[in-house]
């Protein structure tokens, strides 16, 4: 729960209001161990706040991206997700169901020397997205 006292934070800080919409969507976002979609947010947010609309999802949303509380990640697929805090990020996200993973072994950092030499720029972050079945999916295509 402290991702989402510090996204609380950071919004009272850009003098934003904690409502129950609010506090739902952050305390789902700090119960996920893995990025969401703004669907998948919403209704997980929904458990604790029925009332929860998914247009008031995709506004706290903007407004936490606003601030720099989450970065939004668009999937090749199409779908996009969020994921908290902002910074380098490596996921695997599932072309059947839209589910991401999230990994930590990446080795895209060691190229960023050589990325910023050949091409100027000051490379500050990353995003690693590889597209794959998961497991669930997997299985479920194998029984048929």
């Amino acid at each position: 729960m402290s991702g989402s006292t510090s996204l609380a934070e950071q919004l009272k800080m850009a003098g934003f209001r904690m409502t129950r919409q609010r506090a739902a969507v952050l305390r789902a976002m700090a119960d996920s161990p893995t990025p969401l979609s703004a669907l998948q947010l919403w209704n997980q947010a929904k458990r604790n706040c029925p009332c929860l609309g998914l247009a008031t999802v995709y506004r706290t949303l903007d407004v936490l991206n606003m601030v720099g509380g989450v970065e939004r990640c668009h999937a090749a697929s199409g779908r996009s997700f969020v994921s908290c805090p902002p910074g380098d990020h490596h996921h695997v996200v599932c072309v059947v169901c839209g589910r991401v993973a999230e990994f930590s072994r990446c080795n895209v950092a060691s190229l960023i020397p050589e990325v910023s030499r050949e091409t100027g720029f000051h490379v500050e972050s990353h995003l690693l997205e590889l597209a794959g079945i998961c497991p669930t999916c997997l299985a479920e295509e194998k029984a048929e």
